[in-house]
This record gives C-alpha cells, structure tokens and sequence, in this order.
C-alpha cells in the first residue's frame, strides 16, 4: 500500500451494512426478461430493438445492483460500485452526511464526505442500507448540522435516546 493512501478494500473485521434491495433485483430481472422474451418471439424490427434494448438496460441494472455493497469497519466506510472499490470515509471525521430525496429522474442518494475531503456516493434506492443508518446514528448527534434534515430524520429511528439523541 503506498503512504497515505488506505485500502479501499473492508478488512476481515468489517461487517456488511448494505446490500442491494430484492425489490431492485427483482425489477432489473423483470425488465431483462421482457426484453429477452421480446427478442426470443416472433416481432418486428422495431419490436427487436426495443427488446433489445430492454435487454440491454435490465443486465446493466441487474449486474450493477448485484455489486452494490457497503461495509463498516471501525470508524470507516467501505463501499463498493460496479466500478469497483470506492474510496473509504471515515464516519468519526464526517464534514457532511447527505440524503437526496426521491427526484423525477432519480433516486436516493446517501453523499458522504469527512475532513480529508474523500467523498462516497451510495446508492439509497437499490441498496439496503439501514445498517448504516444505525452506524452513522452512533457519529451524528441529532444536534449536528453534519446531516441535512432527511437525514436526520432518518437517523432518529436508530439513534439511542442518550447521550447522542435528545434527552
């Protein structure tokens, strides 16, 4: 490992805190079957394409949500993409903690960034992450202005009611 820089790879002592969702397997599978069964039948050229392209769309999800994982070890978040290993983010050093809430062309994110300015995108709609949510309830104070509001209102749910919650 070079100076400076951590293994974004979890360690044996890092336990899992997200997975992806069987509602998002489930959806990708759907929409890769629909698009197999469209080019295994009897259409059009047009019909083929847009199967095709159905296909297409459902196996990316699909792998993708599959490689979809989040671990905590210690203090450090340990995420991982289908690009691969993200970059780790410590939870004791948070600067910011942010939820996006559900737009019209997208989901819901989980953006977090600590002192040294790593920062980690995950992904709150295909993957499970309420381990997390209960890891990062034990760093965020639910007076701390670290975590925008969803957040916190997230957090509450797991956060102990002393002496992070209010009390």
């Amino acid at each position: 490992m070079l100076a400076g820089v951590r293994d974004r790879r979890p360690g044996p002592d890092a336990r899992v805190v997200g997975r992806p969702r069987v509602v998002a397997i489930a959806g990708w599978s759907a929409l890769l079957a629909i698009g197999v069964f469209g080019l295994v039948g009897r259409t059009g050229a047009a019909a083929a394409v847009v199967s095709a392209l159905f296909a297409l769309v459902g196996g990316f999800g699909l792998v993708a949500a599959l490689r979809l994982r989040a671990w905590v070890g210690g203090a450090e978040v340990y995420s991982r993409t289908l690009r691969g290993y993200r970059p780790v983010v410590r939870l004791d050093r948070l600067t910011d903690a942010y939820l996006t809430p559900f737009g019209a062309d997208s989901g819901r994110q989980l953006r977090l960034r600590d002192a040294d300015g790593t920062r980690v995108e995950l992904d709150a709609t295909n993957m499970r992450i309420d381990r997390l949510y209960a890891a990062l309830a034990q760093h965020i104070r639910h007076d701390d202005d670290v975590a925008n509001d969803l957040l916190q209102r997230r957090l509450a749910r797991y956060r102990p009611d002393f002496p992070l919650g209010p009390g």
